[in-house]
């Protein structure tokens, strides 16, 4: 349903921020699936990668890294909510990357907190950043 007409409203409970260049996502700990976060919030996160498609509904884990600094959030648990090919910029190589968004689901008070700090130190904006 959408609120008072208007057809953009936001239905995220968390707002979402810009990343740095350099910030990645390793899909479960032990696997070789890379992607590059777009944006992210206290709720989820979206990410580029260029392989095959990830479940929608699946609940795993990620790992969350910097190639810029030291930021590091492991293990954190997630659903993800959609995954879809980006449009390609040439028609006639269709060798496009895939956007996937996930929801975080059950992180713990320590998790939640390490969050917050790598979102803090991770945004493109740290001014843009408003939780709490």
């Amino acid at each position: 349903m959408i609120q008072g007409g208007n057809p953009f409203f936001e239905r995220r409970s968390h707002p979402r921020v810009e990343t740095k260049a350099g910030i990645y996502v390793r899909y479960n700990s032990y696997s070789t699936r890379i992607g590059e976060v777009k944006e992210m919030s206290l709720g989820g996160l979206s990410f580029q990668y260029s392989e095959s498609a990830y479940e929608v509904g699946e609940p795993s884990e990620l790992d969350l890294f910097s190639d810029v600094d030291d930021s590091f959030l492991g293990r954190a648990p997630f659903e993800t909510i959609s995954d879809s090919k980006v449009e390609p910029k040439n028609s006639i190589i269709d060798d496009s990357p895939r956007r996937c968004g996930v929801k975080f689901v059950d992180l713990t008070s320590k998790q939640l907190a390490r969050l917050k700090t790598f979102i803090f130190d991770t945004a493109a904006d740290p001014k843009s950043v408003k939780y709490c």
